[in-house]
């Protein structure tokens, strides 16, 4: 069942900013990963979708009805984790829970308080005292109690520790195999990796299929401190993009097999190397290139 279907969407602010002819379908017990840098739209899109921002061009189909036709009814399927955090009310969660559970005039106490306990949140703290990482994953709770058939979320993992994303994934991987569909904008590359069927890259406005490139290649963010100074010459290699460079020292973005970068750097009069996993933001140079 197809639960997302955009056809030619067009949501632009100025010449330069927003999205432009967005094709994409989304199936159930599937997670569609869309990355990009700050401000390449990919909040717009969400918005898009669950009818926040009213689209210039083209048509939104959800779980086969339209949203400015039957909003109510829709929404209740529908799970999102905005790129804002929630006003939340002073009170404590077990007095929120009521106050859900009314709204939906169902009893989603149990879902709730599993979520909670997964999460290791206490059911009788106030919500005004809960630190920032722990307003997140009541956020993701919001968003997912009630196990939607589409689920839209927005940097989940910000404010989150190793420990909550491992749980974080562990619930979307079951939500999917239930039957949601996920879309997940993030700029954490292994958390996306994890969990997505298609990977996307919003960039100029427009959307570009990266999953073959992403899957193919083993990005690496390397820092390297030398005796002696370093010019964008000597780091003329293969597989390497966004070289910066400052004085002895230089830090790049490579894609390749290590062996050869590392027999390629010992050629220099190297003091330290540091190898990290980067962010999404600092491949998307690389992965440019190669499409």
């Amino acid at each position: 069942m197809k639960n997302l279907i955009i056809n030619n969407l067009s949501k632009m602010y100025n010449e330069q900013k927003g999205i432009k002819d967005i094709n994409i379908t989304l199936e159930d017990k599937r997670c569609m990963a869309i990355l990009g840098k700050s401000g390449s739209g990919k909040s717009t899109l969400l918005k898009c979708i669950i009818n926040e921002l009213a689209v210039d061009t083209g048509k939104i189909t959800i779980l086969n009805g339209n949203l400015k036709d039957d909003y109510t009814n829709i929404m209740r399927d529908i799970g999102y984790l905005p790129d804002y955090p929630y006003n939340f009310p002073s009170i404590k969660i077990k007095d929120f829970i009521k106050t859900i559970n009314k709204y939906y005039n169902l009893d989603y106490t149990l879902n709730i308080t599993n979520y909670l306990n997964s999460f290791n949140l206490d059911i009788n703290q106030n919500i005004y005292d809960l630190s920032s990482g722990e307003k997140q994953k009541l956020s993701l709770i919001l968003a997912f109690f009630h196990k939607p058939k589409l689920l839209l979320l927005d940097e989940p993992t910000n404010y989150l520790d190793n420990n909550s994303i491992h749980t974080l994934t562990n619930i979307l991987k079951q939500l999917k195999y239930e039957g949601t569909s996920i879309i997940i904008v993030s700029h954490s590359l292994n958390f996306t990796i994890d969990l997505a069927d298609d990977i996307y890259l919003l960039n100029n406005n427009t959307i570009l299929d990266i999953k073959n490139k992403i899957m193919k290649k083993d990005y690496k963010k390397v820092t390297i401190a030398l005796k002696d100074m370093i010019t964008y010459k000597d780091l003329n290699l293969k597989g390497l993009s966004n070289i910066s460079l400052n004085n002895e020292t230089a830090s790049f973005i490579y894609a390749g097999e290590m062996t050869y970068l590392l027999k390629k750097l010992s050629n220099f009069n190297l003091l330290d190397i540091e190898i990290e996993s980067p962010t999404i933001e600092e491949i998307i140079g690389g992965l440019l290139n190669d499409l």
